[in-house]
């Protein structure tokens, strides 16, 4: 297989030189010697997520995949948590997923990998599952391939946004202009899949589960939530992935006040302090 694999690469690379050569694996075979011919590893990660020992092992696959390979990139070319698959509790809801899809985010930018992909953009309409991922398995294994997406389907061409994708968008903004850096702690939760977790780095702090404290920022959340409070010289940000009731101190952080623009249910002063139940998804601005 070594040698197949060695002979395949050479051949691509023999017509293609302008672009990056890899191959996705899924098993231990990118620790194969043939594979030091590829521009960057990717590697395809599918542990059922329904534990604190089981997301730790997905996402430590990075650190693995650095020791064998210190001068490759290496990413996770396919990952992703199913709102399709079964848990103590039911199937995994869109929430929950949303916090265990963020760590893996979170993880491969604090320690300088070279990123992650979610499968997929959209779940798959029932029907079309049948006709064309059906693989004969049942349909407890089309509800789980089919609903990978970063939006669900709701009849409409684009899909719904499940919270994943408002945590995305916040945390793409943050980083913009910004290289890799911080830190993540993944931390013992009450949510079905084990795990929540705090990531602090400048001018930035995010935390993924139910409730969490610290001296300037507190929320609780009856879904888990991502609440994610950015700032800079002029404003803070802050947003939660699900409805969410927080408490912020504003001056904690820098001098701003408690100016508040953006869409809430409600929001009450008590002298620097604010408390806010937020929308799912609705970015505030604070000043």
């Amino acid at each position: 297989f070594a040698r197949w694999m060695e002979l395949q690469i050479k051949a691509i690379r023999s017509v293609d030189t302008n672009h990056l050569i890899t191959v996705g694996y899924d098993k231990v075979f990118s620790c194969l010697p043939a594979n030091r011919q590829l521009d960057f590893i990717s590697q395809h990660v599918y542990v059922r997520p329904n534990s604190l020992t089981n997301v730790l092992e997905n996402i430590t696959t990075l650190d693995r995949l650095a020791a064998v390979w210190p001068a490759k990139p290496v990413t996770l070319g396919e990952f992703g948590y199913s709102t399709g698959m079964p848990m103590a509790q039911g199937d995994l809801d869109r929430y929950t997923a949303s916090v265990g899809e963020m760590i893996h985010y979170l993880y491969a930018f604090s320690k300088n990998y070279d990123g992650v992909k979610k499968w997929m953009l959209n779940d798959w309409p029932y029907k079309i599952m049948i006709h064309y991922g059906d693989w004969n398995k049942g349909d407890a294994t089309r509800r789980y391939e089919e609903r990978f997406g970063l939006y669900y389907y709701d009849g409409t061409p684009a899909g719904r946004p499940k919270p994943i994708v408002h945590a995305l968008r916040f945390f793409g903004d943050y980083i913009r202009d910004l290289n890799p850096s911080g830190e993540l702690a993944i931390v013992p939760a009450g949510l079905d899949i084990g795990a929540g977790y705090v990531y602090r780095n400048n001018h930035a702090l995010f935390a993924g589960n139910t409730t969490f404290s610290s001296p300037n920022l507190e929320f609780t959340a009856d879904h888990p939530a991502n609440v994610m409070l950015v700032w800079n010289k002029d404003e803070l940000q802050i947003m939660a992935s699900a409805d969410a009731r927080v408490k912020l101190v504003p001056a904690g952080f820098g001098n701003y006040g408690t100016n508040v623009t953006g869409t809430y249910g409600a929001l009450k002063r008590e002298g620097n302090t604010l408390q806010i139940d937020m929308l799912e998804g609705e970015r505030l601005h604070i000043r």
